[in-house]
């Protein structure tokens, strides 16, 4: 199912047994290729949508994959939202920098 909502509302779409069974979660930030560059991700709602995936959806061993684009306007700001996100989490995280995007990997105990 594909639901035209922001990714902190994502509580509102998916079905009650998802909570705490979900094994792989991906967020991939900025916006779309080819669409228009002007409706991108920002950090207040990536937070929230962070802290419900986290909290909410995954299961212990599952893994959250935050791919950060810093290079548009406003992304730099995201990205460093979501580093303090993962650094206040105290969990294991694999971390990925390039000249341009920056991946992280992070795994529930």
């Amino acid at each position: 199912e594909l639901h035209l909502a922001g990714h902190e509302t994502m509580d509102r779409h998916l079905p009650g047994a998802m909570a705490a069974s979900t094994a792989a979660i991906v967020f991939n930030l900025g916006y779309l290729p080819g669409a228009d560059k002007s409706v991108t991700t920002r950090a207040s709602t990536t937070l929230a949508a962070l802290q419900l995936a986290w909290g909410t959806y995954l299961r212990p061993g599952g893994v959250l994959s935050v791919l950060c684009y810093p290079g548009h306007p406003g992304g730099q700001k995201e990205a460093d939202a979501v580093e303090q996100w993962l650094a206040d989490l105290g969990a294991k995280i694999t971390t990925t920098r390039s000249a341009g995007p920056v991946l992280h990997l992070v795994t529930v105990e």
